[in-house]
């Protein structure tokens, strides 16, 4: 997985550059995030292509995030400190409670579709969302709503 992880990282980097104000999300496995290497083969990655950190985001899933031990914390800290920016990706789907919110190092939160989905006849998927989008606002979080397609979404 970490070679496979190194060749998407060096193809983003490659390809950011036909994207002008635009970030690329990159997908990182739970697997990539319990070795150092992941923090610095994307900073050796960074150097050899004169790309900027800030240009990417790290999108981890809630399956990670629930089990994230104080060294994936730290190396999801390291890669922020490089600029990365770190999303929380399909919040809402799995055991990811609003207490993670306060302890994960992330930037944006993305969630889940389904609850997009129901927004229109779901009181539950309401408040979660309104609830949800109060807590980024508090900590400077950024919302992300995955799958809107409809004007009502």
């Amino acid at each position: 997985i970490d070679m496979l992880g190194e060749w998407v990282f060096k193809r983003a980097c490659a390809d950011i550059g036909q994207f002008p104000g635009h970030r690329i999300s990159i997908n990182v496995s739970g697997e990539q995030l319990k070795r150092d290497e992941i923090v610095t083969m994307c900073d050796r990655v960074l150097r050899e292509t004169g790309r900027s950190a800030s240009r990417f985001i790290i999108e981890i899933t809630e399956t990670v995030a629930t089990a994230a031990t104080p060294e994936i914390l730290r190396r999801l800290e390291a890669l922020r400190g490089l600029g990365f920016h770190i999303a929380l990706d399909d919040f809402g789907t799995g055991h990811c409670g609003f207490n993670y919110l306060k302890t994960l190092p992330i930037d944006i939160i993305k969630i889940d579709r389904s609850y997009i989905r129901s927004l229109a006849h779901d009181q539950v998927a309401q408040i979660f969302v309104s609830a949800l989008a109060q807590i980024a606002r508090i900590q400077d979080v950024t919302i992300v709503a995955e799958g809107v397609e409809t004007q009502e979404e």
